[in-house]
């Protein structure tokens, strides 16, 4: 059964979290700080964490790929550095049951996807198809030209400059990767 941990100084927002983990079969450790949640885990890591951003006071924990810092709107910056840090996203105080459920639905969604896409490399790293690393690369260079060619509209001379690479070299990627 997966784990999951909040920790916050008082109960205000345990109810939604607390329906949304009982939904997805998550048993829901509560906790005051991040070392009574080790100590009522009995580990530093569980598979979603929950975490108020007033009781972690700027310590921030190892984000599992599902965590989420609590925030009131006036902590909507520090929420944000934490997930610079690696929070999934961050969920405003007051919590509501379909905040939480449409968060953490999105952040299942995306550690699937992220899962998939990790066993394909390797499935084709152990079928000889090369190693880890040009692979990874070849996926990331392929979205980050897509994103950017979205951002300027398609303009390649825009794009080539945001990227730091002479036009030509684009254009070769673009047909490389197939995105025209």
């Amino acid at each position: 059964m997966p784990l999951a941990l909040l920790i916050q100084e008082d109960a205000s927002d345990a109810a939604p979290i607390r329906e949304v983990c009982r939904r997805r079969g998550w048993e829901l450790v509560q906790a005051s700080s991040a070392a009574a949640g080790a100590a009522a885990t009995g580990s530093t890591r569980v598979d979603a964490l929950f975490a108020c951003f007033r009781t972690l006071g700027g310590q921030w924990p190892e984000f599992p790929s599902i965590s989420f810092v609590l925030a009131a709107p006036d902590e909507v910056r520090p929420a944000l550095a934490a997930m610079q840090k690696g929070a999934f996203d961050y969920i405003l105080r007051p919590a509501t049951v379909d905040e939480v459920e449409l968060k953490v639905a999105r952040a299942v969604d995306s550690a699937r996807w992220l899962e998939k896409k990790i066993e394909k490399i390797l499935g084709g790293v152990r079928n000889g198809k090369g190693s880890v690393h040009p692979i990874i690369m070849s996926e990331v260079e392929r979205v980050l030209i897509l994103k950017v060619l979205e951002k300027t509209n398609g303009n390649q001379v825009q794009a080539s400059s945001m990227l730091g690479i002479n036009r030509n070299t684009l254009h070769k990627k673009i047909r490389e990767y197939h995105l025209r």
